[in-house]
């Protein structure tokens, strides 16, 4: 039944769960629906489906981990990164120090670009790990984070390592570690 201040009981509405985070918010949102309750109703979809992580489900939850067409401008993303990191590289390697394509393992994509603070030590050390849903991207297109990070004082690590599916999530963290 309705709690003593007249509102609905959150729990038995849309989960405990989200109950707590609209609490938390500071009470029910405009009609004490949750957030899948709304998106239910926006998109046909019928309480049937199965929440797979939080409030998503499954057809939801891909289709916010999709992030390239969610910006179907990511090409130029790329485009601009892989520019910049030739850019930086090329730079970066005319100071004392910086090598490129070390190996840190016995496999081909088991490499990884160092790029030197200059004059400083000791110097932090920062390990940069690309982004890439473990399926996609090479270290040569983040090139471009060392620059200004070896201009502030710091030593920079770009590694790379093999991807999905050809290897295990679980290599791919051997991997990282052994850089």
């Amino acid at each position: 039944g309705p709690r003593r201040d007249g509102r609905p009981r959150l729990t038995k509405q849309i989960g405990a769960a989200a109950a707590k985070r609209q609490r938390f918010a500071g009470g029910t949102n405009c009609c004490g629906a949750g957030p899948r309750d709304h998106r239910e109703a926006a998109s046909g979809m019928t309480a049937a489906a199965e929440a797979v992580f939080r409030d998503y489900d499954q057809a939801e939850l891909d289709r916010q981990l999709n992030l390239r067409a969610r910006w179907p401008e990511h090409p130029e993303y790329f485009a601009r990164w892989a520019r910049d990191s030739e850019a930086a590289r090329a730079r970066l390697a005319q100071g004392s120090g910086c090598r490129l394509d070390l190996a840190y393992g016995p496999e081909a994509a088991e490499t990884l670009d160092f790029f030197p603070a200059e004059g400083r030590a000791p110097a932090p050390l920062l390990v940069f790990i690309h982004g890439g849903y473990w399926r996609a991207r090479f270290k040569d297109e983040f090139s471009y984070i060392a620059e200004p990070m070896v201009d502030a004082g710091a030593i920079v690590a770009v590694i790379n390592y093999a991807l999905c599916p050809e290897v295990t999530i679980e290599e791919i963290v051997r991997q990282t570690r052994a850089a």
